[in-house]
């Protein structure tokens, strides 16, 4: 018993005899403290109106639509299977009138008619005739009022040649020295044209390219051409209702 209370005691001796323990300091400040997984998100900017994109997207439908104007002018210009001719005819020295057009070969005739300024007592008109023995059987036939009977005399005075172009006739008053007359042709090669009918057949796509240009603008993040491309629509709604309400009033 004696040795382990001279063991405690010289515990105890050693204990209050050991420094005291060294004070623990923090450095840094707390708004230094920062974590690489929390890092601070700032709000989004908004773009500013790209204006370069919004005015192509708003001028881009007229000048399609423009386009499409002018190609459906050109290509009837081109591909019309119509041709309408007027002439002076004067007679010749043995007492036809004889004048050739220039028109394809592959035209054929539909009428003639005289449209002189004045009035005559005659009037000409080609038909076609399977019995004649003229070529291509187009007929000139004039037709004569007769006031005391007050029938039209109709008689047989000339012909069309399609291969040449050229129509002839002998009216059966000899002292009419000029004729005017008007011939239209028509052309049935021209008349199913491939590129006519595909121009009608893209026009109708023209709204879904429409529809599909806004779709890609904004999905491409493109808002100044998304809008630009949305006013031109709406523009054009206001400028229809516009002339409505005008037509409206005009009748009213």
């Amino acid at each position: 018993m004696e040795g382990d209370n001279a063991e405690v005691e010289a515990q105890d001796a050693d204990s209050t005899n050991s420094p005291p323990p060294a004070t623990i300091t923090l450095s840094g400040t707390v708004s230094e403290f920062t974590s690489s997984g929390y890092a601070s998100v700032e709000a989004p900017v908004e773009k500013k109106m790209q204006w370069k994109q919004f005015f192509l997207g708003f001028f881009l439908p007229y000048a399609v639509g423009f386009l499409v104007i002018l190609l459906f002018f050109f290509a009837e210009e081109a591909f019309d299977p119509y041709a309408f001719e007027e002439r002076v005819i004067e007679v010749n020295e043995e007492g036809y009138f004889v004048e050739q057009f220039q028109v394809s070969s592959t035209m054929n005739l539909d009428y003639c008619y005289n449209n002189g300024p004045y009035s005559t007592n005659f009037t000409l008109s080609c038909g076609y005739d399977s019995y004649a023995g003229y070529e291509n059987s187009w007929i000139v036939r004039e037709s004569v009022f007769n006031q005391s009977t007050g029938n039209d005399s109709r008689e047989d005075i000339g012909a069309y040649s399609a291969s040449n172009s050229t129509i002839w006739f002998k009216l059966t008053n000899s002292s009419i020295e000029e004729v005017h007359i008007a011939l239209e042709f028509h052309d049935p090669a021209v008349d199913d044209h491939f590129f006519f009918n595909a121009l009608e057949t893209s026009v109708c796509f023209l709204p879904f390219v429409y529809v599909g240009a806004v779709i890609f603008a904004f999905v491409k993040q493109k808002k100044s051409l998304g809008i630009g491309l949305l006013s031109a629509l709406g523009s054009y709604l206001a400028l229809l209702g516009a002339l409505l309400v005008f037509l409206i009033l005009a009748w009213m």
